[in-house]
């Protein structure tokens, strides 16, 4: 049995209904997080939190193990040498997506400025953002910038998941992904001169309405259609393959899980 469900199990509550993490207990996120004994291929918790947050305002629930997995890129329970610190990370984790949840669940306009919504981001350490920017020789941008890998995890969230057809596929897809897409890459290709720390301080804003936007057009959807993306009665496009979903085998044959290979 995977053991992220059964800890699941074991330690479900209500998480709702206790304060929003303070600064001590995220700075100490931030710190178990970044622990050399996880595995190498688990996520920043930039990554984790951009993740978490395009799982929050998406088509559908993905269940606590499954995206626990996902972050630690194994299914069994991170740090087993060290269960003290296991279980308070595995807690401040919960703690900090049903934060994100209960931001997303009200209006911009309905919530206080503590209250709303904002990304957990690492800052840059200093010479690793490199301006004005550079490209290598596959036109991705070189060094570091401020949410690269926040912006990187709601990526990974949408590509791994076929029930975001629906809004990849239409027509708002581009403007309401825009600002995530813009953060991910780090620069905007058809302005050679756009420079995103420059605009940072007005695109930040932007971001996180778009996080909201996004939210609300999956809300206007299910109200439209009246069942998850999934069904049938959902789908706005044909598939002339079958689904893959983002734990089964990936259909290139290396082995690995769709979600670790093509769908990355």
């Amino acid at each position: 049995m995977n053991e992220f469900f059964s800890w699941n199990m074991l330690h479900n509550r209500l998480w709702g209904t206790q304060p929003r993490l303070s600064d001590a207990e995220t700075d100490e996120l931030f710190e178990l997080m970044a622990d050399p004994s996880l595995n190498d291929d688990a996520m920043s918790i930039d990554m984790a939190d951009g993740y978490l947050t395009a799982i929050a305002v998406g088509p559908s629930p993905v269940p606590v193990h499954d995206w626990l997995e996902d972050i630690f890129a194994q299914p069994t329970l991170p740090l087993p040498h060290d269960p003290v610190r296991q279980q308070r990370l595995l807690q401040l984790l919960l703690h900090r997506y049903a934060d994100i949840q209960a931001a997303l669940a009200v209006r911009p306009a309905e919530v206080s400025v503590d209250a709303l919504y904002t990304p957990l981001s690492s800052e840059v350490p200093e010479g690793d953002c490199i301006t004005p920017y550079k490209l290598d020789a596959k036109g991705e941008r070189i060094g570091e910038w401020e949410l690269k890998y926040w912006a990187e995890g709601f990526r990974l969230a949408v590509a791994t998941d076929d029930d975001w057809e629906p809004l990849m596929a239409g027509p708002e897809g581009a403007h309401l992904l825009g600002p995530m897409v813009l953060y991910s890459m780090g620069y905007n290709p058809d302005r050679p001169d756009f420079q995103l720390e420059a605009e940072g301080a007005e695109l930040f804003p932007s971001l996180i309405i778009s996080v909201y936007a996004v939210r609300d057009w999956w809300k206007r959807y299910r109200g439209t259609h009246g069942t998850r993306p999934g069904h049938p009665a959902a789908l706005s496009t044909v598939r002339d393959t079958p689904k893959v979903g983002r734990n089964d085998p990936c259909p290139c044959g290396s082995g690995n899980k769709f979600k670790k290979c093509c769908g990355a």
